[in-house]
């Protein structure tokens, strides 16, 4: 039998496969990946106490029990009172700054960081021109993360524009936040021209490169740029720190 390299089956359904298959424990080890640490970024710190959002990840495959995320597993698992050890990594880059005009984008457990981002600018008294937050998730109604704490920062006037995407929902206005993108390109352009500060934050695969791809589309037409020069426009707008990404594979 053969099993394709690309149809991303794991050493363990592999196993599974073939029972006869039976190799040593450090046998198996020298082939398997290193495990890598988990990042998460900050959503809130309030009274002492750090808060982050995580999406417990599930593959179902007809072969095996459903597949679980490592460390969301791990995290699920836990209990309250329960030690969780952590380190803290620095991101001097992605964070909020002095600016007339902020763009946030996240999907899924991606717009866990503007939460803090919004504290921020609320605590410090920061006047900004314009906030605007596109946010993405499946179903409006299961997995809108933090949609209460952001309709509250519009209520207050500290949010100027609040948009959300739905990909499964029937009859969404829109199914994805690149599509929100494009349909406000007026809107966006405009920000772009006058130096708003653009946040980024998700899946580097999916909504990296499908953002990215979607403002440089607007900025060829609009600016009637070849692709090479919409390429540079924007290269240029992360050499100035005004396109700023916390993406993850």
């Amino acid at each position: 039998a053969v099993v394709s390299t690309q149809s991303g089956i794991t050493a363990g359904e592999i196993l599974h496969i073939f029972p006869s298959c039976r190799p040593s424990v450090v046998g198996l080890s020298q082939f398997l990946p290193r495990l890598m640490p988990r990042y998460y970024s900050v959503s809130r710190i309030q009274d002492g106490m750090i808060s982050f959002v995580f999406s417990l990840v599930e593959n179902t495959r007809r072969i095996r029990p459903p597949l679980r995320g490592v460390c969301t597993s791990y995290l699920v698992s836990r209990s309250e009172g329960d030690i969780i050890y952590v380190y803290r990594r620095r991101n001097t880059d992605f964070r909020p700054v002095e600016a007339r005009c902020l763009v946030m984008i996240g999907a899924g457990s991606g717009v866990s960081p503007y939460l803090g981002f919004l504290d921020h600018i609320t605590a410090n008294s920061r006047e900004c021109s314009t906030v605007t937050l596109v946010t993405g998730n499946r179903y409006k109604a299961l997995d809108s993360i933090y949609r209460e704490e952001f309709h509250h920062f519009v209520g207050r006037g500290v949010l100027t524009s609040y948009f959300t995407a739905q990909s499964r929902d029937e009859g969404s206005k829109h199914r994805y936040v690149q599509d929100v993108i494009r349909d406000y390109a007026d809107s966006f352009m405009e920000k772009l021209e006058e130096g708003a500060v653009f946040y980024v934050c998700g899946d580097a695969k999916g909504l990296g490169v499908d953002v990215y791809s979607a403002f440089k589309s607007i900025i060829a037409r609009k600016k009637q740029l070849s692709e090479e020069d919409a390429e540079e426009f924007m290269m240029q707008k992360k050499r100035q720190k005004l396109y700023l990404e916390d993406i993850w594979s």
